[in-house]
This record gives C-alpha cells, structure tokens and sequence, in this order.
C-alpha cells in the first residue's frame, strides 16, 4: 500500500541512538549498487558475458532540513570525519538504519523570501538495516 512521507524522521549521531534533526523537509536515498565482476573468456562456447556479483556500494542519502543550530552543530562536528549512525524513521513504522561518514554539508541556503535550510549527504559505510 502507498504512503505519503508526512511523519518522516531523519536521526544522526556518534553513538548507536542518534538524535533526530528535527525540521525534515525532504530525504532521498540513492541506489545500493553491487559490483559487477566480467568473468567471460575468450576461450569460452558462445559470445554471451557472464558475471559475479562483487563488493556492495550503500549509496548515498541526502537530506533537507530547516535551518537549526543544534542541527549546524552536530552536522560540522561530523566534518572532522569518522562514522557516524543515521537512522531514518519511515511514516509507516520501518526504519532503516546503519552507518555513515558526513560526505557534504551545505550549513546554510538563505533564499530569498524562504525558509533558511541545511543539505546534507552522507556516505553509508557498510551493511545497512532496513526493518519492516
């Protein structure tokens, strides 16, 4: 069943019960990506490739959020770099949850006649978990 992304929660944090950044405009999570490995040959009965699948790639989450100092804060603490959890807390109950490094943060987009916002993008590092 389709569900709308009112109630959406976005968690950030250096321990295992990150804090939610509060004011989560919109958050969108691109592709998990395996590795494709090429193993045909030349040697080989037809002309068709063959692969394994390789390493997984977690993809990246990017995230818009209102402008908040507490959000600032914790944000360009993360910059110095290291993992960091995430947790996103779906409408429906799910989650998906792991760890991250903080790959871009963009602190503060004054627009004209709008509200103040953050971007973030983080990196996921390693095996992510979604629960249903």
């Amino acid at each position: 069943m389709a569900d709308i992304s009112y109630g959406g929660s976005f968690y950030f944090g250096s321990t295992n019960t990150p804090g939610q950044l509060a004011g989560l405009i919109s958050l969108s999570m691109g592709g998990i990506e395996v590795n494709m490995i090429e193993t045909k040959s030349l040697d080989q009965a037809d002309k068709w490739k063959t692969f394994l699948a390789g390493f997984i790639d977690g993809g990246e989450v990017t995230a818009k959020l209102n402008w908040t100092s507490a959000a600032v804060t914790a944000l360009m603490t993360a910059l110095t770099g290291g993992l960091y959890y995430y947790k996103i807390l779906l409408p429906s109950g799910s989650t998906l949850t792991g760890r991250a490094l903080l790959k871009k943060n963009t602190p503060l987009d004054l627009p004209e006649d709008d509200r103040d916002t953050i971007d973030v993008t983080l990196q996921l590092s390693g095996a992510q978990t979604f629960t249903a």
